[in-house]
């Protein structure tokens, strides 16, 4: 599942805290080719270059449901933040 939450580190962390989550990977998704860069990073995406960061959680669904995740992504989303 990819999240796209504000900054990512607290979000990774908080997804990596829960059981059933395998893996917590912090990166970039989502720019349109028309704004995209081959490999973003912090100072593109602050620049405005179209991506947001975002966590990919690799979870076990027979430990933890998809709507546990979301509860996890709506308590440490901030919607204040545009990437």
């Amino acid at each position: 599942a990819l999240f796209g939450m504000g900054c990512f580190w607290k979000p990774q962390e908080a997804f990596l805290a829960t059981p059933g989550v395998l893996q917590a990977t912090a990166g970039y998704a989502n720019a349109t080719q028309s704004t995209s860069v081959d490999q973003p990073s912090y100072l593109t995406v602050c620049n405005g270059d179209g991506h947001t960061e975002a966590v990919l959680v690799k979870y076990d669904p027979n430990v933890v449901a998809y709507c546990q995740l979301l509860r996890v992504f709506w308590q440490n989303h901030d919607a204040s933040q545009i990437s």
